[in-house]
């Protein structure tokens, strides 16, 4: 079960949640990288401080999620698909989200 959350709804939901998420990117072979980062909102983007790999796949291929997982085996995680984009600031490289769909999912049920 999936429940939608909107864009306008997600600064107000984010403030809710854990300071880092875990940052899906596709890498050159196209198989997917998985990185943990601080995110902070930014008026209707995100940002999070991103190593130099990570900045490459974003460059590449911009399509990314965003996925905050629940605290334990009954919370609902928060998956976010945004296009992300990088830019250096003061030598760090910082990816800037921007979210065009987002959604609670419940977890499986126990085998």
């Amino acid at each position: 079960m999936s429940i939608k959350v909107t864009v306008e709804e997600l600064p107000d939901t984010l403030a809710d949640m854990a300071p880092a998420a875990f940052l899906s990117t596709a890498g050159a072979d196209g198989r997917p990288k998985v990185t943990h980062v601080p995110v902070r909102v930014v008026g209707s983007t995100l940002e999070a401080p991103v190593g130099a790999g990570t900045a490459a796949n974003i460059g590449r291929q911009p399509l990314v999620c965003l996925v905050w997982p629940g605290s334990d085996d009954q919370s609902m995680s928060l998956l976010v698909d945004a296009v992300g984009s990088t830019e250096e600031r003061g030598g760090e490289q910082v990816a800037v989200f921007h979210p065009s769909g987002a959604v609670w999912h419940r977890p499986a049920p126990a085998a």
